[in-house]
């Protein structure tokens, strides 16, 4: 799987728009890798030149850049009307449809600033995906879905207040720079849930079979990708999850039920022959 291997490499800066398109290309076998590429080579080579030579260490003048190109020429933005339409997720839709959510709309930046060296990363804030600009002397916070916008510490405070229960901590900790795989987990935890919410099974259980695969520590997402197939009618697929679930968490609290879903299961298909 070239997620997986994607993941394991150690690429740095980690290319998140790739791993964006490897994720949606078992639902879109059909999806143009090259053409996807090059809209963001252009759009990376535009916020380039538009940053001013005498600014170009100037962290602010180059978010802007982002935020000129992408933003206001491309007319990329947050899809309020419709934040659970899956193709906010997929990174070629978001291309094609200029609309995303903000983990979508900040792969898309990510992307745009690996390809001229700028030290764009992401965050993994509660409810709503940041990034991060460390400057020589701040931190910059970016809001991808509201059009590359800079946010103060109160806008931060205030964001994690609506998101969580929990006191805010401190601003560095506010700001803490994500791991690829966090933000590949998040990615894919967006499409299958919404998948689900939507029952579209079959999708939804193909998200969660790469997030079993990115997480083997993690068996619990076997359980959930049997779920999903046992909802969309693959039986032998289900009990295949099932088991496995079983084989690597026999003692979980769980698995009791899950073990009669696998003799019913069983005796399901052993009736069909």
């Amino acid at each position: 799987m070239e997620l997986t291997w994607l993941l394991q490499a150690g690429l740095s800066p980690f290319p998140y728009d790739r791993a964006a398109l490897l994720i949606a290309v078992d639902e879109h076998p059909d999806l143009d890798f090259p053409a996807c590429e090059s809209r963001l080579d252009g759009f990376a080579l535009r916020a380039q030149q538009s940053v001013r030579p005498d600014r170009e260490q100037d962290a602010r003048e180059r978010i802007g850049a982002l935020r000129r190109v992408l933003f206001e020429e491309e007319g990329f933005h947050g899809n309020r009307r419709e934040y659970y339409d899956v193709r906010n997720s997929y990174l070629h839709e978001v291309l094609e449809r200029r609309l995303g959510i903000p983990i979508s709309l900040g792969v898309l930046c990510l992307g745009v600033a690996r390809r001229v060296g700028w030290d764009l990363e992401p965050v993994n804030f509660p409810n709503h995906f940041l990034l991060r600009w460390v400057a020589s002397d701040e931190v910059l916070a970016i809001d991808p879905f509201n059009g590359a916008l800079v946010l103060g510490e109160d806008d931060l405070r205030e964001m994690w207040r609506a998101a969580t229960p929990r006191d805010a901590p401190e601003p560095a900790s506010l700001l803490r720079a994500a791991q690829p795989r966090e933000v590949v987990a998040r990615m894919l935890n967006n499409i299958w849930i919404v998948h689900r919410a939507q029952g579209r099974y079959r999708p939804a259980a193909l998200a969660l079979e790469k997030l079993a695969l990115l997480f083997p520590a993690h068996p619990a997402y076997e359980r959930d990708v049997g779920s999903m197939r046992l909802a969309a009618g693959d039986l032998q697929g289900a009990l295949s999850s099932f088991e496995r679930y079983l084989e690597r968490a026999p003692h979980a609290e769980d698995a009791p039920r899950v073990s009669r879903d696998v003799a019913r299961l069983r005796a399901a298909l052993g009736s069909q022959f």
